[in-house]
């Protein structure tokens, strides 16, 4: 019964789901809410621990143990028990139930594996996992890619790519559905993002593997770099500050900048002269000749607030005023901002340019279960 009620719930959500962000938060008496499509709801009246959202639904464990799941103004209770462990990504939700594997990829709730030994990494259209016998398997669009025997090597994964090593030598990433050999000796670091790899070889060059190729970015180690999606920053061996994307180099700034934030398609950081800069796409944007108090990116948005708390924002490539009053807090989940102004117990849910007040004087919206 549980299984066959999962399994139209998963159907539900992929005819239904739209896409355009959703939020869990509490209120001043840790009552549990939850936002989706322009409507807040009161979720539980008892505290619970913790929950994770996704854009289409939010997903949770009751104070009874329940696994619950929100989408489109419904309730529905996935399993009476909690699962061992929940990962979840933009598209992909896994859990852990025993030592059984399972997903909901957007359709359906799948079994991937029975027995598993309980180490699994997500992304956003792959799960990494080792099975019970020990075999290292890549989960993928309803299939599963048997990679190599495991003995404890480290691997991971980002939204759609998979990097281990085999035989505690060879240096491999699995994209595309396919197996790459990079490296026949193991890396002395790496970082992984979507569609690109970043890592210095054994030899001391600094490598980047994208979209199926490799490039030899620099004949020296680099000690910092960071990753985002599709695109790798690092500072040379003079101290400029270098993206790479798309195949070719850009200089950002001749020396490391005073603060950055590098996440998911964005970079936005503060110069020397504390101006705030977003980078896009090759082009540099700058926001404010200050630098705030708060940044936060999910995908393509980088958010922030003044120096007076009011919350802006670089969405859709132009700077816009998101907050109509001044934030004591906010965070930023999933395209969505849930803050606070001077009067903690009244929350506001901003998206799609849109303002949805939370009123504990107002009835709460009943929720279909």
């Amino acid at each position: 019964m549980i299984k066959n009620l999962f399994f139209l719930i998963c159907v539900f959500l992929f005819l239904n789901s739209k896409g355009q962000g959703s939020a869990g938060f509490f209120n001043d008496q840790n009552f549990f809410y939850g936002y989706q499509n322009g409507q807040i709801a009161q979720l539980e009246y008892i505290k619970i621990d913790t929950f994770f959202s996704s854009p289409n639904y939010i997903a949770y464990i009751d104070n009874r143990g329940n696994f619950k799941l929100y989408t489109q103004n419904n309730l529905y209770t996935i399993f009476p028990v909690p699962p061992n462990s929940v990962k979840v990504s933009n598209y992909l939700m896994a859990y852990m139930q025993g030592g059984q594997l399972g997903v909901f990829n957007g359709k359906s709730s799948k079994k991937v594996e029975t027995f598993t030994n309980g180490i699994y990494h997500l992304g956003d259209s792959v799960i990494g996992y080792v099975d019970n016998f020990n075999f290292l398997k890549a989960y993928v669009y309803d299939t599963v890619f048997e990679l190599m025997p495991w003995s404890g090597e480290p691997f991971s994964v980002s939204d759609n790519m998979m990097a281990f090593q085999y035989q505690n030598s060879q240096f491999n990433v699995f994209y595309n559905k396919h197996v790459y050999e990079l490296e026949n000796y193991l890396p002395k670091d790496y970082k992984i993002g979507r569609n690109i790899l970043a890592y210095n070889n054994y030899m001391g060059y600094f490598k980047v593997f994208q979209y199926g190729e490799t490039f030899e970015l620099e004949s020296y180690d680099i000690h910092q770099y960071e990753i985002g999606n599709e695109l790798v920053s690092y500072n040379n061996n003079i101290g400029e500050w270098i993206v790479f994307e798309n195949g070719e180099k850009h200089t950002l700034m001749t020396t490391n900048p005073k603060k950055k934030w590098i996440k998911r398609n964005m970079i936005a950081y503060v110069d020397g002269a504390d101006r705030f800069f977003v980078y896009k796409n090759g082009k540099t944007i700058l926001l404010e000749n200050f630098m705030p108090k708060k940044v936060e990116i999910w995908d393509d948005m980088v958010v922030y607030s003044d120096l007076y708390g009011t919350i802006y924002g670089y969405v859709n490539g132009k700077k816009t005023q998101l907050s109509s009053s001044i934030a004591i807090d906010w965070q930023l989940q999933n395209g969505c901002i849930v803050y606070f102004d001077q009067t903690p117990a009244l929350k506001t849910v901003w998206n799609q340019f849109k303002e949805y007040k939370y009123n504990p004087n107002e009835d709460p919206i009943r929720i279909r279960k």
